[in-house]
């Protein structure tokens, strides 16, 4: 998963501001939006802070949830940047 996580934050630095939050990438996407990108089990989930405070104490609320087991890395980067979008 570490692979799938670090091909995912790789490519949404050439669209977003990256940001070092607490020893994790974050990314700026708006003033409102504070992007990171986590795992659970063999899954990349979207995590959403509303302000640059909250992200800082760590206060994030789950965004889409995309499967290694049903997407390809390049899918699942689709639909995360689909999503971003959305909440920009």
């Amino acid at each position: 998963m570490k692979e799938v996580k670090a091909f995912i934050e790789n490519e949404l630095r050439k669209k977003y501001l990256a940001e070092t939050i607490n020893d994790e990438i974050t990314f700026v996407v708006s003033e409102s939006t504070i992007v990171k990108i986590g795992t659970i089990g063999k899954s990349i989930v979207v995590e959403y802070s509303d302000n640059m405070k909250d992200a800082k104490n760590n206060i994030y609320e789950d965004g889409g949830v995309f499967s290694t087991e049903i997407y390809s890395n390049d899918e699942i980067l689709r639909l995360v940047i689909e999503e971003i979008s959305k909440e920009a």
